[in-house]
């Protein structure tokens, strides 16, 4: 069974995730101080063990910043990245201002997925960052 978890992200999970994802690993003290200083995460677990995750970054009132989306590769053929994406996409729907910034780095095809959330690319000659 699928169990979601908001703002209760283990950074021993998420430094699990982005070894199991192919992400150069990063040291204990970067995992924990990018978990706490992030505005929200999100991971998608089944069991005891962390599949997929995102997080968004920024101040919370002009600019977010939405980063680190993984999807463990054992469930990349599954809809857990769009799912993953809509429960980024709920959280600042309720949470940030209308002049809010949300970046995002992306490429594709995940700029398709975000463009369905209203996502356009920053700088069309270099397709890289998308913005709503």
């Amino acid at each position: 069974m699928l169990e979601v978890r908001h703002n209760r992200i283990l950074p021993a999970d998420y430094m699990k995730l982005r070894s199991r994802c192919g992400i150069e690993p990063c040291k204990e003290i970067s995992a924990v101080g990018a978990i706490k200083q992030s505005i929200y995460t999100v991971g998608f677990y089944h069991g005891d063990q962390i599949i997929a995750f995102g997080r968004v970054c920024g101040d919370g009132c002009l600019s977010a910043l939405v980063c680190d989306l993984m999807i463990d590769p054992k469930y990349a053929g599954s809809k857990l990245m769009p799912a993953l994406v809509k429960d980024i996409e709920d959280y600042l729907r309720e949470t940030v201002n209308n002049d809010t910034e949300v970046l995002v780095k992306v490429d594709a095809p995940m700029d398709k997925l975000f463009a369905r959330f209203g996502y356009k690319y920053f700088d069309t000659d270099y397709e890289l960052v998308m913005k709503r």
